[in-house]
């Protein structure tokens, strides 16, 4: 998956990491969460590891996997 660029849709603006990656990428997102911006007003940290954990989110394969494990709600 990936996103283009508005001025070129040719050009990849954003892809998913390698699968392989995600362990690491999501250790700096809990490092952060627990040392970084501790001051920040809550709604700021919130919408910023939002869109981190969205960022690291290895592609739609991943999606399916959560879902079967997860328990309905």
């Amino acid at each position: 998956m990936y996103v283009t660029s508005p001025e070129d849709p040719a050009v990849a603006a954003y892809t998913v990491p390698e699968p392989a990656r995600v362990p690491a990428l999501m250790g700096k997102l809990v490092t952060w969460l627990n040392e970084a911006d501790i001051d920040a007003p809550v709604h700021v940290r919130a919408s910023m590891a939002h869109l981190n954990l969205v960022s690291i989110h290895p592609g739609p394969t991943a999606t399916v996997a959560c879902h079967a494990l997860c328990p309905p709600w």
